[in-house]
């Protein structure tokens, strides 16, 4: 019966989580298509309830079942709801940050909210190893890897190349592929299951679904910039996800290098012109973002090697 509880309260978890995640990009477009009405608007309702009951149901779950795992798993989360007062004290020390300044995004009770939550997710994959039912399994896994690369594109949004901010110009690309292509090794070698990466991706891109169609209410003050053609996006990480799931036995250097080409090439090489003609590029930072995204996926696959390989590692290996 405890095995049976404990399969259906990481069932609930994950559902939780993920619904979080999503309901903060929610919130997200809410506030530039809608602007700041309330704190009782549709999007903060569904955060902050499955937030709450995912943090209830943890705690019930630690002094139920006891262990590291959930013990663990329970204070992460509990760093999730402490970031508020956290946030509301920087902004009593420093005040509010304005829109074009990139602690908006990098403040410390942001960056709190965003690792807390991805290390609980993190935990809850190693908790789901233990569901009997092979398919709730494989599907779990993927919401929460679609989940945790949502939460680390966000602290991103500084050095992406056609963002609000670009610090570092179309170099940052190379970052951001890094993660992606690091990501996808990550699913392939948890999951060891056909079809784990694409549908990953498939559900992220879900998860993103409101952040791809960005309208703004008049007088809402955002930072500016222009917005990648949505189909663009959603080939640019569907395309390099096929390819890694086609080409298993290649060597992963290469796979890195060509899947991270495949990503930079689609969303940089052809994006230029769908932009408003303020926001528009040259080919040479198009060349940039995808030289430095190829080199950064080979580096990738070249340490994924090394993981795997080096003798030292090979117990954390085994266990993935």
């Amino acid at each position: 019966m405890s095995s049976r509880q404990e399969s259906t309260i990481t069932r609930i978890l994950v559902g939780l989580l993920f619904t979080a995640v999503l309901a903060g990009n929610w919130d997200v477009w809410w506030h530039g298509a809608v602007g700041r009405d309330s704190f009782w608007e549709p999007p903060h309702i569904l955060l902050y309830s499955s937030v709450t009951a995912a943090v209830l149901i943890a705690l019930y779950a630690w002094r139920m079942f006891g262990g590291r795992q959930w013990r663990n798993f329970t204070l992460l989360l509990l760093l999730v709801p402490l970031s508020a007062p956290i946030d509301d004290a920087w902004h009593r020390m420093f005040g509010l940050e304005a829109v074009n300044d990139p602690v908006i995004i990098w403040s410390p009770p942001h960056l709190l909210l965003v690792f807390a939550l991805a290390a609980a997710c993190v935990y809850l994959l190693n908790l789901l190893r233990n569901e009997t039912d092979v398919h709730i399994r494989w599907l779990g896994s993927c919401l929460l890897f679609a989940t945790i690369f949502s939460l680390l594109l966000f602290p991103t949004i500084p050095i992406q190349p056609c963002g609000a901010f670009q610090l570092l110009g179309f170099y940052g690309a190379g970052i951001i592929a890094a993660i992606f292509i690091g990501h996808m090794f990550f699913i392939e070698r948890f999951l060891k299951q056909p079809g784990s990466i694409l549908l990953s991706f498939f559900i992220f891109l879900v998860i993103h679904a409101t952040l791809l169609t960005r309208r703004f209410a008049p007088g809402v003050l955002i930072a500016k910039n222009d917005v990648q053609p949505e189909w663009l996006i959603i080939f640019a990480f569907l395309v390099p996800a096929l390819f890694m799931e086609l080409t298993p036995k290649l060597s992963a250097w290469l796979r890195g290098g060509i899947a991270a080409g495949l990503w930079a090439g689609i969303l940089y090489g052809f994006s230029s012109p769908f932009l408003l003609p303020e926001f528009q590029y040259s080919n040479g930072d198009a060349l940039t973002a995808i030289a430095t995204s190829i080199g950064a996926g080979l580096v990738i696959g070249l340490i994924y090697i090394s993981i795997i390989n080096f003798p030292k590692l090979k117990t954390i290996n085994q266990k993935l």
